[in-house]
């Protein structure tokens, strides 16, 4: 059992995306090294990772699950032993008898014990986890507990069929250490991440959303395969997957046809874990408590444009499309336009918009008048994995390169909020690159050299704030000198 190996793979989804996890094994951070394997992942503050802290949803779930254990686990096939190693049911279903593994051990090196899981019981009773606990409709759902050696007895109050699950998924927590904590959201002392699971916490940023953990060498159970796990800040997670800065992550279905048939790439398909659910409110429209017309809702439905739709990240589109025609009819003479991010990569693959199919969409098909891409990056702008992509002087060619269809226009969303801030680039000077005076200036000029629509102040009040007014005042003065007018 011991030699097999435990692999971790995080999966984050969206509403109805079909979304494919792509582990990039030609990397050297996939190869086994003299240290072993260190595995790195998209980052994201989800909060502290222990049963009280972590933010209640999946990312922030999922790191507490590698450092907290539970009696069972599941696989493809349902429930299987884990720190217990084997359990009975009782005929009527309501006492549940689980025989623990031999040798566990909390990151402290301190033996876990039956008392720990019968303390867990009763310590989530006064104090429920963030999540897995075992409330059941407001009500606890466990009446007794008892320890026989090493085996733990719980009950509970009636029969429930998930009752099994529910008490299996229950991260357990060391007596020693918190049943001296009377507030375990509050508690950060010594202890406040000791857990029995494969990995232990080794740094946490939450500023940054970085984490990193080690692997337990000590762990009972199976071998963890990577030696190491680090979630880091990413700006665009394609990008970053692309450029080996992470190892894996998740597209929709529009992009895997950039790495299908590529031996450098695993492709990994999987369900999406998340989606949007639509209630019917009886109280607001009673109309609704009539099954037939439920039913008459949910034929009405076109399941197959729905899914199509949203798969290819075409709902939003749609919708776009829908408010430009809305516009145009209302009055022809307005203009109808989009502001997106300076990344179209970022554009599909986050927010879902093929903005580039809308700068060339024209006629009947028409979708905006203009596009004002957000571009907040300097001159020489440069990512950490050494890449300029993002550059002032290389983004704009790429957009203005792409096809644009007639009456469609292309400007520029320039950053002036990053004057005297910087732009938090890896180049040495991203921050006095945006102290000179005339950043702004330049880029304008820099612009009508190539012809581009026109340009915008993104965030225009950022000239007139607090932030820095001296500079601000020289920026709007070398504008007005460029451009002839009031800025």
């Amino acid at each position: 059992m011991k030699n097999k190996k435990l692999s971790i793979i995080g999966i984050f989804v969206l509403c109805l995306l079909f979304l494919v996890a792509c582990n990039k094994e030609k990397k050297e951070v996939a190869k086994p090294k003299e240290n072993g394997v260190v595995l790195r992942l998209e980052g994201g503050d989800f909060g502290y990772p222990n049963p009280f802290r972590h933010q209640n949803r999946g990312p922030g779930f999922f790191k507490m699950e590698l450092i907290y254990d539970s009696l069972l686990e599941k696989d493809e096939n349902g429930l299987i032993p884990w720190l217990a190693k084997e359990w009975e049911v009782s005929e009527d279903g309501k006492t549940f008898t689980f025989t623990l593994v031999d040798g566990a051990k909390w990151h402290d090196g301190k033996d876990l014990t039956a008392e720990d899981v019968a303390f867990t019981v009763e310590y989530f009773k006064k104090h429920p986890p963030v999540r897995g606990g075992l409330m059941l409709n407001g009500e606890y759902l466990i009446d007794s507990v008892s320890v026989d050696g090493n085996k733990v007895i719980i009950h509970t109050v009636d029969y429930t069929p998930v009752a099994l699950e529910k008490i299996g998924s229950m991260r357990i927590i060391p007596k020693h250490i918190w049943e001296k904590v009377d507030d375990p959201e509050k508690f950060s002392g010594e202890g406040d991440i000791v857990g029995s699971g494969p990995y232990k916490l080794v740094t946490y940023n939450s500023e940054q959303g970085s984490y990193k953990m080690e692997k337990n060498n000590e762990f009972w159970g199976l071998e963890p395969a990577a030696t190491a796990i680090e979630w880091i800040p990413v700006s665009d997670k394609v990008l970053a997957f692309q450029n080996g800065e992470i190892d894996i992550t998740v597209i929709p279905v529009d992009l895997l046809k950039n790495f299908e048939n590529n031996k450098e790439f695993k492709i990994v398909k999987n369900f999406g874990l998340h989606n949007y659910r639509l209630y019917f409110n009886f109280d607001k429209v009673p109309a609704l408590k009539d099954k037939d017309i439920r039913q008459a809702i949910a034929y009405a439905i076109d399941r197959k444009e729905l899914i199509d739709k949203l798969e290819r990240g075409s709902g939003l589109d749609a919708l776009v499309k829908k408010v430009h025609d809305t516009v145009k009819t209302a009055d022809p003479t307005l203009r109808f336009g989009i502001s997106p991010q300076g990344n179209p990569d970022n554009d599909l693959n986050s927010q879902y918009s093929d903005v580039t199919a809308w700068l060339a969409a024209g006629g009947e098909e028409q979708v905006v008048d203009y596009l004002c891409p957000q571009i907040y990056w300097g001159y020489g702008y440069t990512l950490q994995s050494g890449s300029t992509r993002f550059a002032f002087e290389n983004i704009v060619p790429a957009w203005l390169a792409y096809p644009r269809a007639e009456g469609v226009a292309l400007y520029f969303g320039l950053g002036a909020y990053r004057v005297g801030a910087g732009d938090g680039g890896a180049n040495p000077d991203s921050v006095s690159g945006w102290s000179t005076g005339d950043v702004l200036a330049r880029q304008v000029q820099d612009l009508r050299s190539q012809n581009a629509g026109g340009w915008a102040l993104y965030r225009y009040g950022s000239l007139f704030g607090a932030g820095a007014p001296e500079q601000a005042a020289v920026e709007c003065a070398a504008l007005r000198a460029v451009t002839g007018k009031e800025t």
